[in-house]
């Protein structure tokens, strides 16, 4: 009879290490992964170069946005905060289901919406 290759601890020294190596991998493609959708200190690196090139630009409370309609049936977006007026030419896609605002130097540059409006 000859000998299990299951009964060798040098085979399962190496089938240990592939399963520690396994559970690398998927622990850092997830970190990967969480990286490329927050970016940079926790910012999202989505944001539309055009408008802020990932400066400037930063997640907000739906509390800090409120909406008006323009009378010509326009919509504008105002952030509490710092009375910035968002036109709607300005509004962006948010992907991640947070409003988001770029500002710089006082002036309003984009504001995502996550409604898509």
């Amino acid at each position: 009879m000859e000998p299990s290759i299951w009964r060798d601890p040098f085979t399962w020294g190496i089938l240990v290490c592939l399963g520690i190596l396994a559970v690398l991998g998927i622990v850092a493609g997830f970190a990967q992964a969480q990286e490329h959708e927050h970016g940079v200190d926790g910012l999202p690196d989505w944001y539309d170069p055009t408008c802020c090139n990932q400066r400037d630009c930063r997640p907000v409370p739906d509390s800090d946005i409120e909406f008006s309609t323009l009378p010509g049936g326009g919509i504008v977006a105002r952030y509490k905060p710092t009375g910035n007026i968002f036109t709607q030419d300005r509004f962006k896609l948010s992907q991640d289901e947070r409003y988001h605002v770029c500002i710089w130097n006082g002036t309003s540059l984009c504001f995502y919406d996550r409604s898509g409006v």
